[in-house]
């Protein structure tokens, strides 16, 4: 069979084959090797650009705090992020802390607090084509009721052919979605019981999805959805907690993970005295579509200066729970076999010698994390491959 002659006849009768998106144009690495390798499958790539990911957990667990590290990232990669804040409830001062650039005078962010579920979303789209749109060079349509998708259809028809991974990332966040309002419930919420408010819902989420991954593909945007849990009484055993937003979130997202507190983080001083100074927070990827799911991994969040995501606590974390840096629970450090170090010493020695840090981090990874198949890739050499946990880039922990 003449596949060349089938090829061209194909192109000439409904155009040319799109090319294969099931590739990732850009990875955002967080500070944590062990959080990007349960995700990636690498310790220096993290979370996958162009797709949609839900983060839910209980109260105060750390979701905001990772989509804050994700949107940080993405503007020291020379992007842009944008929050949709449905909560009304954005810690904008914790966040500085954190080190997004959200300031009113900040260019590359963009903040707002909408009414509706349908005002957020419509937003959101206009916000991927009008930061690719600027970044391409030409100059959207305006809509109208008689072309109520021209935009759309403009910005799909300049995509085409477009290399997202030569793109600056883009992050865009929508918190949360169990705080999502639809126009019909805004409307006349009083009188609607609540079996009808969660239809609507969920159809409104099964509409929204559809279109907001495929925008998220085509711009190459980052979407990350946060989300509350709820208790569903119907179950009697195992985990009786579920997600608001009915089942669209599970079939759109490439990535689903799920986030509880286990235990607190302290600065020890001696056997018995101590000071709380974070959390312990646990990480279960409940889908993947890039890397082998079901993956669990632990991670310390501080709640003292530094505040955020703690790559060194981490480390220390993980090796005293796999018994490479000495027993559970004690106040020292075994680290190369040459001396023991107090906790608090040791965590402040990584803190001013990087190269003691890499040490500690390869260490760590090399004994806790086998070498396992990574994400699918393109078969471009500009996307970076993945590779063991033997040696770990560490720029990603101190920029």
């Amino acid at each position: 069979m003449d596949f060349d002659k089938i090829m061209e006849g194909l192109a000439d009768a409904v155009g040319s084959r799109d090319s294969f998106s099931g590739s990732v144009p850009y990875w955002l690495p967080t500070s944590l090797p062990n959080v990007n390798m349960a995700i990636s499958g690498d310790p220096n790539l993290g979370f996958p650009g162009g797709r949609i990911i839900t983060i839910a957990g209980p109260e105060s667990c750390g979701k905001t705090a990772l989509m804050t590290e994700l949107m940080t990232k993405a503007q020291r990669m020379g992007g842009f992020s944008a929050l949709e804040d449905f909560e009304h409830a954005f810690a904008h001062v914790h966040a500085k802390r954190l080190g997004l650039a959200c300031d009113d005078t900040d260019k590359n962010w963009y903040y707002r607090k909408p009414a509706t579920a349908e005002e957020g979303f419509a937003r959101v789209y206009k916000i991927m084509r009008y930061v690719r749109s600027v970044e391409l060079g030409f100059t959207l349509p305006k809509d109208t009721d008689k072309k109520p998708r021209a935009s759309a259809e403009a910005l799909y028809d300049a995509m085409r052919g477009v290399d997202l991974s030569k793109l600056v990332p883009m992050v865009l966040g929508m918190d949360s979605i169990a705080s999502m309002i639809p126009e019909a419930q805004d409307v006349d919420y009083t009188k609607q019981n609540m079996k009808t408010k969660n239809m609507e819902h969920a159809a409104l989420l099964s509409i929204e999805l559809k279109r907001l991954a495929r925008d998220a593909d085509v711009t190459g945007a980052t979407m990350i959805l946060l989300n509350q849990l709820r208790t569903n009484p119907g179950v009697m055993f195992g985990d009786n907690s579920t997600e608001p937003g009915g089942n669209a979130p599970k079939f759109y997202a490439s990535v689903m993970l799920r986030l509880r507190r286990v235990d607190k983080w302290y600065r020890n001083y001696d056997d018995k005295t101590s000071e709380v100074i974070g959390d312990v927070v646990e990480l279960y990827t409940r889908k993947n579509k890039v890397f082998r799911p079901f993956k669990k991994t632990k991670y310390v969040f501080r709640t003292v200066d530094p505040v955020g995501l703690d790559p060194i606590g981490t480390m220390i974390l993980l090796g005293k729970e796999a018994g490479v840096l000495g027993p559970v629970g004690g106040v020292t450090v075994e680290f190369e076999g040459k001396k023991r170090w107090n906790v608090n010493d040791f965590d402040e020695a990584c803190r001013k010698d990087p190269d003691l840090a890499k040490r500690l981090t390869d260490h760590v990874m090399s004994s806790i994390n086998p070498v396992e198949d990574g994400p699918v890739q393109s078969d471009d050499e500009s996307t970076p491959a993945p590779g063991g946990a033997g040696s770990v880039d560490l720029s990603n922990a101190f920029s």
